[in-house]
């Protein structure tokens, strides 16, 4: 099947720069990054599905982070985004009564509820994230067997947190304000 496409650059050229990109394009997230370098505007707020299993690449997405001018990070985890609520009143636009669905990238921007943090607060967080996801993540031993997977979805919901699932890196550019 031949489908359409149209260039990131291009498409930036003629619509101009968003004020939120989300990218998610299955590993080559930095890949799409770099075409922001042939700008001087910058998305106020920029969020990447990140890397989960190579911490070297993960660090490769911080360093086009920075080189883009990015200084604050938060690190979210996607599972359970079905659980969370916009605020009200809104503070990004106008409050729109939606309810994410699992699988969503859900809140951005202003309406995130977690502290900022520095590129090496995150990088510290994503070391504690790599430490469970080799011990509990979709592709450990424990998740593949269907017992003992089954038991740490019970001690998930028992203290009120998912299992590891994938991450979000959410960046502020200083620009934001």
């Amino acid at each position: 099947i031949d489908v359409p496409t149209v260039c990131f650059e291009s498409s930036l050229r003629t619509h101009g720069m968003p004020y939120y990109l989300k990218i998610d394009i299955e590993g080559m997230d930095v890949v799409c990054c770099e075409t922001l370098t042939s700008f001087d505007e910058r998305p106020a707020y920029l969020s990447i599905e990140s890397e989960k299993k190579d911490f070297t690449k993960l660090a490769a997405e911080f360093e086009m982070l920075e080189k883009l001018g990015y200084k604050d990070y938060q690190v979210i985890q996607q599972s359970g985004v079905s659980n969370v609520t916009e605020p009200y009143p809104a503070k990004e636009k106008e409050f729109a009564d939606y309810r994410f669905i699992e699988g969503a990238s859900g809140l951005f921007g202003r309406e995130l509820e977690k502290p900022w943090l520095s590129k090496a607060e995150a990088m510290r967080t994503y070391k504690g994230v790599f430490r469970d996801y080799q011990r509990f993540g979709d592709q450990s031993a424990v998740r593949r067997n269907k017992y003992t997977r089954a038991v740490l979805e019970k001690f998930s919901k028992l203290i009120g947190r998912p299992l590891p699932g994938w991450y979000d890196t959410h960046a502020r550019h200083p620009s934001a304000g």
